[in-house]
């Protein structure tokens, strides 16, 4: 039973509620009160380990306007205990119930133990970190994990010996072309979006921002993509601080983040990659490889991929990388997500 770790919601936010417009987010979410909210037909479910830091987000998040007619969401409260033995339990329960839990938090071991959980249904997974470091945590971390992929590294604070793996991509890479990164969000597991990703001009209350990184416009975009993940089992915004946003900008922008990603998941069209039907087939013959490239577009989302011969999975991709293909160059994404 869910209710077991987790508790209500602040009083004093859930009493404001009455008074938004009834085409709210908060009107329109199940709201963990007094009671437990029936969250059968929910598909998405928010809590955090600290209702200080997430009553700021609530209050920026419930004053949104709600767009959604195919998705329900939950705001479950707060963990009761951080403690791994206590909170395991909890993610066993989630995925069993095939919710997807969007979790504030600042404590890393929360985030490694959901992904602990996961080795306990015996089915390989990947994890996408983004944030200005490479990944604290690693696939060699949880027995399971076949990759970990970093994006939004920045030169300047990694070893040149961790730029050059093939798992990580740098900020250089994705920033001013965002759409570049959506091929990594599509096909992982779990996102954990460090806020010290951002640039400081727009978290200015973020206690590690740097004068470099992504911007308020890239950050909703890459939320967006987040939504678009049909296999995605949690998404984790990790590093956020109340005490250091005084003006309550990093609580906006992370609502904001909060609502594309929603929207998109409202949204979110599936690309059947077994029903050729649905797609659009290229060839592509590159020197050095025996046979073509094959690129899939999707006529219903309009994302591609990528089919490599004797391949078992197909690798996303974009209409950049086809393009590329198309000069005669095999695309970066290809040796990247291959398997």
């Amino acid at each position: 039973m869910l209710e077991n770790w987790l508790s209500k919601v602040n009083p004093e936010i859930t009493s404001q509620i009455p008074n938004l417009s009834p085409d709210s987010i908060g009107q329109g979410i199940k709201v963990h009160k007094s009671i437990f909210p029936d969250i059968e037909d929910c598909q998405i479910v928010l809590f955090s380990d600290n209702h200080e830091h997430m009553d700021q987000i609530r209050l920026q998040f419930y004053e949104m306007y709600h767009h959604l007619d195919n998705l329900y969401l939950a705001d479950l409260g707060h963990l009761r205990n951080n403690d791994v033995n206590f909170i395991i339990s909890l993610f066993t329960e989630l995925l069993e119930s095939k919710l997807l839990p969007v979790l504030i938090t600042s404590d890393p071991k929360i985030i490694n133990t959901f992904h602990f959980a996961l080795n306990a249904f015996e089915k390989s997974f990947e994890s996408l970190y983004c944030g200005k470091r490479t990944s604290f945590y690693s696939q060699n971390d949880f027995g399971l994990c076949k990759r970990v992929t970093s994006l939004g590294a920045q030169g300047h604070l990694n070893p040149l010996s961790k730029l050059n793996q093939s798992d990580i991509v740098r900020l250089a890479q994705v920033s001013s072309q965002i759409e570049e990164a959506e091929p990594y969000t599509r096909i992982t597991d779990t996102i954990c979006f460090d806020l010290n990703i951002m640039q400081h001009s727009d978290i200015p209350g973020h206690k590690d921002a740097s004068p470099n990184g992504l911007n308020a416009q890239e950050f909703t975009q890459l939320f967006r993509f987040f939504g678009f993940n049909e296999r995605l089992k949690c998404l984790f915004i990790y590093n956020y601080n109340s005490e250091y946003d005084f003006n309550r900008q990093t609580a906006q922008l992370i609502a904001q983040g909060l609502w594309y990603f929603t929207e998109a998941r409202n949204q979110c069209i599936l690309d059947n990659l077994d029903h050729s039907e649905e797609f659009n087939e290229f060839l592509v013959d590159i020197d050095g490889l025996t046979e073509p490239l094959v690129f899939l577009k999707a006529k219903k989302s309009g994302r591609w991929w990528i089919k490599e011969a004797g391949a078992a999975e197909m690798i996303p991709c974009t209409h950049k990388d086809y393009l590329v293909a198309c000069q005669n160059e095999i695309p970066e994404k290809l040796a990247r997500l291959s398997f």
